[in-house]
């Protein structure tokens, strides 16, 4: 069955995600949100960077297509993007898982351990799923060594469950700080919640209608080859990213170093609004200039 005029147009749309990712690394740059450092907090910003080379390398290689006659070649620089997107998504639910849990008050030990758990999970499923579909046979024209679409689903329901489940800590976490400051009669702690928890709100139905959506249509583009798929998926990844360095704001690099872990571990910080109020500060609103250690 020939491809519908609009999935051609998800497939043009699906490709030309990767300008959008480059126009993210240009609102970093402009807003002096583009270093990194060693701490999970910036991760976000590595995540962006690995989506654009990413998608240097396989706008690179198609357009070198004329240039690599065969399937082994084409599969190469395929082969190398991959890789690339694979760390971004563990760094992705890496930061994700991270930044849940500091909202949520753990101390820094556990969230980091958690947090690189659910990176190195991500990874470990997309390599699985690459191990499967790549094939460097230039004699059976690199046909996959697995026809099975189980490694996809499972890598999309994973990511899915992440989403959801961070998404919905913080929400809890928000509405409990805005009862709390509510009781205190706090109002301009009380309306800062309220705003923090419709963004995740907002967020929280957008990735899981987005993921939902990609889900549900590979696992029927797999059981019925004949219906005509849309290529969902990387717009839907794409613009989920780009709600999370939005969401992020701008984080002094340097300036936290380890504090954040010898500060959860007391008890009266993780457990009033002021403690909860200043690292959802530090993940989610600007810092001032002066924080930053020159380099």
């Amino acid at each position: 069955m020939p491809d519908s005029s609009l999935s051609k147009w998800f497939a043009a749309t699906g490709d030309s995600m990767g300008m959008v990712t480059f126009a993210t690394v240009i609102y970093m740059l402009q807003t002096d949100t583009w270093k990194l450092d060693y701490h999970p907090r910036t991760s976000v910003r590595l995540m962006i960077y690995l989506d654009a080379l990413g998608f240097l390398v396989s706008y690179a290689g198609t357009c070198a297509n004329d240039l690599m006659p065969l399937c082994s070649q084409r599969n190469g620089y395929a082969l190398v993007a991959d890789l690339f997107w694979s760390v971004k998504d563990a760094v992705k639910y890496g930061y994700v898982s991270y930044r849940a849990l500091t909202i949520c008050g753990y101390r820094g030990i556990q969230k980091r351990r958690i947090a690189y758990a659910a990176g190195a999970g991500s990874l470990v499923l997309y390599w699985i799923f690459m191990a499967q579909v790549y094939s460097f046979n230039a004699a059976d024209q690199c046909a996959p060594h697995y026809q099975s679409n189980v490694p996809l689903v499972t890598l999309y329901l994973y990511w899915t469950v992440v989403d959801v489940v961070a998404a919905a800590m913080v929400m809890w976490k928000l509405r409990k700080m805005i009862k709390e400051t509510q009781i205190l009669k706090a109002v301009e702690e009380t309306n800062m919640y309220r705003i923090l928890s419709f963004r995740e709100e907002l967020r929280l139905i957008l990735v899981s209608l987005g993921m939902c959506m990609v889900t549900v249509q590979t696992i029927v583009s797999t059981t019925n080859p004949n219906v005509n798929s849309y290529r969902i998926g990387t717009i839907v990844f794409v613009y989920c990213q780009l709600f999370l360095v939005i969401g992020s704001r701008k984080v002094a690099v340097g300036s936290l170093s380890e504090s954040d872990g010898k500060a959860d571990s007391k008890g009266d910080s993780r457990n009033s609004a002021n403690g909860i109020g200043n690292r959802m500060m530090t993940l989610d609103r600007v810092q001032p200039k002066t924080n930053e250690r020159k380099h």
